[in-house]
């Protein structure tokens, strides 16, 4: 491996390295990695629509349905006076989604986004997808700057038995929970939520969302809210390579941030089920038999 290989898989910032355990019960909802980068196109046609998702689907990734993604401009005009907003819609790109609809690529002149709501691990649910579309957008668009690489992961930790904040105490780091730990003011708290901006570099950064509130979806029970956004916004020449490379970095950054909120013993209800070696490969699956996640 080169140094610049092993760099990707430092966490920005001097951060503190994360365990690479997978996990069987990650309670991600939602996985996004998006590159912005500068092209000479104001659109993407059809055919290459077409032609991007025939270039997955050899790469083994098969995404049947195809549909316009539309984008809005707002101009203010000015009239006797009157600020008038004029909204005009059109479709610069398109999203190419999988049969089941819980993966997409959306594919637009100057942004290539890939999610996914079954998120398993980094290198094949979002890394190899992401080089994949690299590739074929690389060879259809003519991409020649990119310009911000980012990564988000929204994770939404839920206990159909929380029915105080004070049920998530043992589960976020003391540090996190802040005044919630509180004895006057936590026991009358019904919702906080709190936003962390971290500088990890010069062109580099992470900001972190976080808080607890009455989950609907849970009968009103109390859910907690991760939600991690890592980035990097140097800009170089459009590279596949180089982009995944900077790709796996935020991820390394997303998970010790992760580690870093979560408390270890709450980690360990999502049931870790890999160990790995020194070189963070994978070695013994401690149990069951689906894939885990990360992040």
């Amino acid at each position: 491996m080169s140094d610049k290989d092993a760099a990707a898989d430092v966490p920005l910032g001097g951060l503190t390295p994360a365990e690479r355990v997978l996990l069987q019960k990650p309670q991600l909802e939602l996985a996004v990695v998006e590159v912005r980068f500068v092209g000479a196109q104001e659109a993407v046609t059809s055919e290459q629509a077409l032609a991007i998702r025939d270039a997955m689907d050899v790469a083994g990734y098969e995404l049947p349905q195809v549909q316009p993604a539309q984008t809005q401009d707002l101009t203010l005009r000015i009239d006797n006076g009157e600020v008038e907003p004029e909204v005009n819609t059109r479709a610069a790109g398109w999203v190419l989604t999988s049969a089941d609809g819980l993966f997409a690529a959306t594919i637009l002149p100057g942004v290539i986004a890939i999610q996914t709501t079954r998120y398993e691990r980094w290198s094949n649910s979002l890394e190899a997808p992401l080089f994949a579309v690299l590739k074929s957008v690389g060879a259809s668009l003519k991409p020649t700057i990119v310009q911000r690489i980012g990564l988000r992961y929204i994770n939404r930790l839920h206990d159909e038995a929380a029915s105080t904040i004070a049920a998530w105490t043992d589960a976020i780091a003391p540090s996190f929970f802040g005044v919630l730990n509180d004895p006057e003011i936590g026991p009358k708290a019904v919702a906080c939520q709190q936003q962390v901006s971290l500088e990890l570099g010069d062109t580099q950064g992470a900001v972190i969302r976080h808080g607890v509130f009455s989950d609907p979806s849970s009968r009103g029970m109390y859910s907690y809210l991760v939600d991690i956004d890592a980035f990097d916004h140097h800009s170089r020449a459009f590279s596949e390579k180089d982009i995944c490379d900077r790709a796996r970095a935020l991820n390394r950054t997303a998970l010790s941030l992760f580690q870093q909120v979560v408390t270890r013993e709450y980690r360990d209800t999502m049931d870790p089920y890999a160990e790995v070696d020194s070189s963070g490969n994978a070695v013994q699956f401690k149990s069951g038999a689906g894939e885990g996640a990360v992040v």
